[in-house]
């Protein structure tokens, strides 16, 4: 297509604006055909430390270079202000990846206030940890036996949660990094009822 001009001009012609979300994702054949078309006009989001598409050729060097063209052309918006997330949940994130990532983390900012979660009486956030070198006994068929250590800890701490301090199932929510192993923490959970 980029061997084309005429085609090339014909698509950039076509569309107003171009937006391209998860930028950091791309590849360098996408990224060639994106810049062919785009003039001015592109839209696109992304960040660095997100990116998961290696395995699909993805590049995220190319997502960096290219923020590093906008910037130079002051084209460049970085946004570190996060509506979704209480202000604790945010200082737990800047203190857990600051240190972890060093000059490429960008300290978040809460754009909610804490009176917006205020009224539980409980921590927003806390931090379970197992030990991933001990020696937990395994289950056949089952994820790795530190895994299924960290499901029934977890499923423990939220039953104390809904015995102890009167929280509903309804009011918790467990992130988790994959799907792979959700089966175990299922299971861990339906164990405590």
């Amino acid at each position: 297509m980029v061997s084309e001009p005429a085609v090339r001009e014909r698509y950039a012609r076509r569309f107003e604006r171009i937006m391209v979300d998860e930028l950091q994702d791309v590849n360098a054949v996408q990224l060639e055909l994106i810049k062919a078309i785009a003039r001015e006009n592109l839209f696109a989001v992304g960040d660095a430390l997100q990116s998961i598409y290696g395995f699909r050729h993805a590049d995220v060097e190319l997502f960096e270079r290219l923020g590093a063209e906008l910037d130079r052309s002051d084209r460049r918006k970085t946004l570190t202000t996060n509506f979704r997330s209480l202000p604790e949940i945010i200082e737990v994130i800047n203190g857990a990846f600051e240190a972890e990532l060093g000059e490429r983390f960008r300290r978040l900012r809460a754009g909610r206030s804490a009176a917006e979660g205020a009224g539980t009486g409980r921590e927003a956030v806390e931090l379970l940890i197992v030990d991933k070198c001990a020696d937990w006994p395994a289950e056949p068929g089952a994820a790795t036996a530190w895994r299924l250590a960290e499901a029934r800890a977890l499923a423990a701490r939220i039953r104390g949660l809904v015995d102890e301090s009167g929280a509903a199932p309804h009011e918790i929510v467990v992130l988790t990094r994959a799907t792979t192993d959700l089966r175990s923490y299922e299971r861990a959970l339906e164990d405590r009822g």
